[in-house]
């Protein structure tokens, strides 16, 4: 059937066509990196879903030049969309690597609470931690002014206890 042309980029390409009334054939050509601009994954559902609604997305990887983690990240995005619009994605027309991360990537399941949890911090609370920072980096700075003064009273006294030589690189390097 027609080849339709979804997105086209100086480095990647995603054109699509229908061998079949319920098969969509995702091409994808260039180079799929992070660096360039990668299409959406919607297209490729959008493109299931117009005319004649397909059951099964099989891909063509012929003309794709390089890939990284842009292209991975796009096909765990369409795969995944795929069960709740009860389409088969067919991983068969994917490079040989690629299907192998894929097979990674959904072998273990995500671990409950591995996530960071939305929760947010209640005024109070925020000011509480600020208020411990502030109070921590206070003594801190202190610390430092205090231990400064005392150092440099020891040189002007002529009781410093280190090297000329060191005393000589350590201006050299504070410029």
């Amino acid at each position: 059937m027609d080849d339709v042309k979804a997105t086209e980029s100086p480095s990647c390409e995603l054109s699509f066509s229908r061998p079949t009334d319920d098969t969509l054939l995702v091409r994808l050509v260039g180079s799929w990196t992070i660096g360039n601009k990668v299409p959406s994954a919607d297209d490729v559902l959008e493109q299931a879903e117009s005319g004649s609604r397909a059951q099964r997305i099989t891909f063509d990887t012929k003309g794709l030049t390089a890939w990284d983690s842009g292209l991975l990240t796009f096909l765990i995005k369409v795969i995944n969309q795929c069960p709740r619009n009860k389409i088969h994605a067919e991983k068969e027309g994917l490079p040989h690597g690629v299907q192998r991360l894929l097979a990674l990537a959904s072998a273990v399941p995500e671990r409950k609470g591995a996530r960071r949890g939305s929760e947010r911090d209640s005024f109070l609370a925020k000011v509480g931690v600020s208020a411990i920072d502030f109070g921590r980096s206070t003594i801190e700075m202190l610390d430092f002014i205090g231990d400064a003064f005392i150092a440099f009273s020891r040189l002007l006294c002529g009781k410093s206890r280190f090297r000329r030589s060191d005393f000589v690189l350590i201006i050299q390097e504070c410029g």
